[in-house]
């Protein structure tokens, strides 16, 4: 098979998903793209190295929800134009580099996803247009792969250390640290405390940190009281109120059911990790 989606393959591929992978195939011909314009689902081009202004023009017209265009590295101005025209969430996540004015064309897609990881050369002017919470600047760009350069890096060596621990409660005690050192500012940690008291719990309740924008959203804005070893119903009805996206008391290895059934009120993610007992009314 060529490297090219010519219109035999394109509609090869509508009548059968599986029997040809489009991904593998480094351009595409005008005939092609209007094919797979019929398309009603996600489709994936992440092969394509290149794509003619009249191919762009076809594929504007996809009707599914998401065309995929990751494997471009640059895109002409008239093709981010015709781009610019698609009525789905557009995916160009492979870019290096964008024009002003092709930057300014693809302001218009809604959404639009340039993840910015390979994106090393944007002007300001070019930030300017795609300065919108689904697009990423040049700023979060660079932010974005150290932060993931830093979390590669991490992960390794805390999936080495986790292989060393012998309980679950350590592992999962040992991880959920791991996981906020990497997001400090949307999380409050005080596994110091080892007792509270139903006024500190009132206070800690309203802590909320930053909105959830990343995959790691069951982790942040959590409160960490891991250090507790028993609490009160009134603090557990307290702490249930809490206003962030997750309780940690991994502390606590039983609990009664009076504090079981003021902690079933928390609307976040509950982290009970630490337990070992639990009476049927618990349970």
């Amino acid at each position: 098979m060529s490297g090219i989606i010519t219109k035999e393959i394109a509609e090869q591929f509508l009548a059968d998903q599986d029997s040809v992978d489009l991904n593998v195939l480094t351009s595409i011909t005008e005939a092609a793209a209007e094919s797979l314009s019929n398309y009603q689902d996600t489709l994936y081009l992440n092969g394509l190295t290149e794509i003619s202004v009249e191919a762009a023009i076809s594929l504007a017209k996809h009707q599914g929800t998401r065309l995929d265009l990751s494997g471009l590295t640059e895109i002409s101005d008239a093709v981010a134009e015709s781009l610019s025209k698609y009525q789905g969430n557009l995916a160009l996540n492979g870019l290096t580099s964008l024009t002003d004015s092709a930057a300014a064309s693809l302001s218009k897609v809604q959404p639009l996803n340039i993840e910015g990881i390979s994106l090393t050369s944007l002007s300001d002017a070019a930030a300017k247009s795609l300065d919108r919470s689904d697009v990423y600047t040049a700023k979060d760009a660079l932010a974005q792969k150290k932060i993931i350069d830093e979390w590669n890096k991490q992960q390794k060596a805390t999936m080495d250390m986790l292989k060393t621990l012998p309980s679950y409660k350590e592992k999962s005690s040992f991880y959920s640290k791991f996981l906020n050192s990497l997001l400090p500012e949307n999380n409050l940690d005080l596994s110091g405390l080892t007792e509270i008291s139903v006024e500190a719990a009132t206070s800690l309740s309203n802590h909320k940190g930053n909105p959830s924008d990343s995959g790691f959203s069951k982790f942040k804005r959590g409160l960490y009281l891991d250090g507790l070893t028993k609490i009160s119903a009134e603090v557990a009805a307290t702490l249930s109120k809490h206003q962030g996206e997750s309780l940690w008391l991994q502390g606590l290895t039983e609990i009664s059911e009076e504090v079981a059934e003021s902690l079933s009120e928390y609307e976040g993610s509950l982290i009970l990790a630490g337990l070992n007992k639990l009476s049927e009314g618990v349970a």
